[in-house]
């Protein structure tokens, strides 16, 4: 498998139960498995790793990730199941924020 481009998209508004909301954008010449290992940037230190299916061409998809601390730095990377790196790219996450919504009854 040849991976031509991947992006992750972390989305800082949704989270469920300690999980955020992170969009996978990838292209790839076919389709097939691959191990998504996430990186910090800061110190080398692996935060998190996922098996994830690929789609031949263009194509997109949402996985719930833990999240993290603090907004960071962090390298995601595709690999083969023969443990080679397809394709790797450094983005900046932010950590999702935290909201209390309040509810008020009222009438006209």
């Amino acid at each position: 498998m040849r991976v031509k481009s991947f992006y992750a998209e972390p989305v800082s508004l949704i989270t469920k139960d300690g999980k955020q909301l992170v969009i996978l954008n990838s292209e790839a010449d076919t389709a097939g498995h691959a191990d998504l290992k996430i990186y910090s940037e800061k110190n080398g230190s692996l935060l998190f790793e996922q098996d994830i299916a690929i789609n031949s061409g263009k194509y997109k998809t949402d996985i719930l990730l833990p999240c993290i601390k603090e907004d960071t730095d962090v390298r995601f990377s595709l690999f083969s199941k023969s443990g080679e790196e397809l394709y790797s790219t450094v983005i900046f996450w932010k950590k999702p924020r935290e909201w209390t919504f309040y509810v008020m009854l009222s009438s006209h």
